[in-house]
């Protein structure tokens, strides 16, 4: 018993205070430099693992092999937990772990240990598709065993899919409707020019003002004309049978 309890408490002092822990990390990506050259962090995709209770939520954590990732461990108890998965972290490009204003770039890491109340994020890209146990453990020693908080990381292989673009016709446009042509006007004759025709007035008879110059006094109208006609037997025609008599 006293040998058992000298090794647990040698294991359990390799746990960091917070931030990543090494003690068995090996087998890291060699090329984690060069494939996180570059990346956007901004529109990563943002994932998070909470921590309440001793337990994970959600507890089947979902990636996408070669595409970034922020995974977010939000720590809501009152006391430190450490998320240990040794094949996860050889299984990842980690570009940092930033806990607080405190930043860690240690790249080649086994476990995470965030402080109560605290969120450690991590930057990293995966690298090899696969299922990877993680637990809550400070020490090397499993405790799946003692039914400590436990989850999977699920890397899934990247896949690529070409989906023919679906034929679409050209939009139908409407036919117009025919508009008939406006009613032409009919020539001005005043002016040479299209238009309404002007009413033409007729010339007034002539009046006479009376002595008085109140009324006006009628017209004395014309006497007749008489048409004259020759003929073999020289007979005048009057249009009036008055001018007659």
């Amino acid at each position: 018993m006293l040998a058992s309890a000298v090794i647990m408490a040698a294991l359990s002092s390799c746990a960091v205070t917070q931030g990543g822990s090494e003690f068995i990390a090996l087998g890291c990506v060699d090329d984690a430099e060069e494939r996180l050259d570059g990346v956007d962090w901004e529109s990563a995709w943002t994932v998070n693992l909470r921590i309440r209770q001793g337990e994970f939520n959600p507890m089947v954590v979902n990636m996408v092999e070669n595409g970034p990732i922020v995974l977010r461990i939000i720590n809501d108890d009152d006391s430190r937990h450490t998320v240990r998965s040794s094949e996860f972290f050889r299984s990842i490009a980690l570009e940092s772990i930033a806990i607080g204003a405190e930043i860690d770039r240690d790249r080649c890491i086994d476990a995470v240990t965030v402080p109560a109340r605290a969120t450690a994020e991590l930057r990293l890209m995966p690298v090899r598709y696969g299922r990877y146990d993680f637990e809550d453990s400070s020490i090397l020693v499993s405790r799946i065993a003692i039914a400590s908080a436990v989850g999977v990381f699920v890397i899934e292989p990247y896949k690529s899919y070409y989906i023919e673009p679906i034929p679409q016709s050209p939009p139908k446009i409407p036919e117009a409707e025919p508009v008939s042509a406006p009613p032409v006007a009919a020539p001005n004759i005043f002016n040479n020019e299209p238009g309404v025709d002007e009413p033409i007035l007729l010339d007034e008879p002539e009046t006479t003002k009376s002595e008085d110059g109140l009324k006006p006094a009628p017209s004395k109208p014309t006497p007749p004309q008489a048409k004259k006609a020759e003929s073999d037997n020289n007979i005048v025609i009057f249009d009036d049978p008055e001018e007659f008599q």
